[in-house]
């Protein structure tokens, strides 16, 4: 592997691809297409499938998944994104987040350009395949927007890939007036440099709010520091409420054992409700491999990670 990523390229067939996976309809065009249910329906305009496939995907379903839709999408999935479904409990709904048109972004990195006294009086973006940041949409003037940002913390990901195994640092800019993810920063430089980026997004998107993840393994403390550094002010940047006697304010989010399931159901809450506007093809795959364990916890099934989930959840 070179610079964190596998030297293979990825090939994904779909069950499309194979001719064996047709069934003859048996009866007229007309009558098969009035019992089509909405799903297949779905199927046939997104996907252009044949009434053909149309029955053998049912009889697949009955015969060779016991009757579940579910486990016939895991077992014969029909797209890249439909083969990261986990056959354990997925915390958000597999169907809302299997029907999300994703969109390519452009990559790049952002860079300052300064004034006196150390201001930032401009940002460009430069567009390069290995930028850590993604873009959907450029700032627009008028718009507000907001920034979530969690924090890698080094951590080994159980049953991650040799060339994959630690976490990453994520941050995911929406358009509040619409809920759209219009930019994500996603990658494993160090705390201060991480925080440079995020000021230099907070800058040019309008000075966005920030709610950063705070907790103190990562590197939140380093990366917030740069950002006030650079100019982003505290009253634009989260704050929350330590102790019930003293009442103390502090920055950023923490995610304990009590706010984690918050912040997990009102993500929940807000793809349901479509207020959210999710162009990332990861971050689809990362909400797609999100569970709640046996033990009832809600967390990356083994071998995936979460650090897009959070981001968004925190944004």
């Amino acid at each position: 592997a070179r610079s964190g990523k596998s030297e293979y390229t990825p090939v994904f067939l779909s069950w499309l691809d194979f001719p064996e996976y047709r069934r003859p309809i048996g009866i007229t065009v007309e009558h098969f297409e009035q019992t089509l249910m909405t799903d297949e329906k779905k199927l046939i305009s997104n996907h252009r499938l044949t009434l053909e496939q149309i029955n053998w995907r049912r009889w697949a379903i009955e015969n060779n998944c016991n009757g579940n839709p579910d486990l016939f999408r895991q077992e014969y999935p029909i797209t890249d994104t439909e083969a990261f479904l986990t056959s354990g409990r997925g915390r958000f709904d597999r169907n809302l987040l299997l029907g999300i048109k994703t969109q390519d972004p452009i990559r790049g990195f952002l860079e300052p350009e300064f004034g006196l006294n150390n201001i930032i009086k401009k940002i460009t973006f430069h567009p390069s395949p290995d930028g850590w940041w993604r873009i959907w949409k450029r700032p627009e003037e008028g718009r507000s927007y907001c920034l979530g940002s969690d924090f890698a913390v080094g951590v080994e990901i159980e049953g991650a890939p040799q060339h994959d195994k630690h976490d990453y640092s994520s941050a995911d800019i929406l358009d509040v007036h619409t809920g759209e993810q219009v930019a994500q920063f996603h990658g494993q430089p160090e705390p201060d440099v991480c925080g440079q980026q995020l000021a230099y997004a907070h800058h040019w998107y309008n000075n966005a709010f920030i709610v950063p993840e705070a907790n103190e393994m990562g590197g939140a403390r380093t990366a917030l520091n740069e950002m006030k550094h650079l100019g982003v002010l505290e009253n634009l940047i989260y704050h929350r409420v330590d102790g019930e006697d003293q009442r103390t304010e502090k920055l950023g989010w923490m995610t304990t054992l009590l706010t984690r399931p918050a912040l997990i159901n009102t993500l929940d809450k807000a793809i349901r409700e479509k207020s959210v506007i999710i162009n990332c093809r990861e971050t689809v795959n990362e909400l797609l491999t999100f569970v709640i364990s046996p033990k009832g916890k809600y967390e990356a099934q083994v071998g995936s990670k979460d650090d897009r989930v959070f981001s968004l959840g925190l944004a």
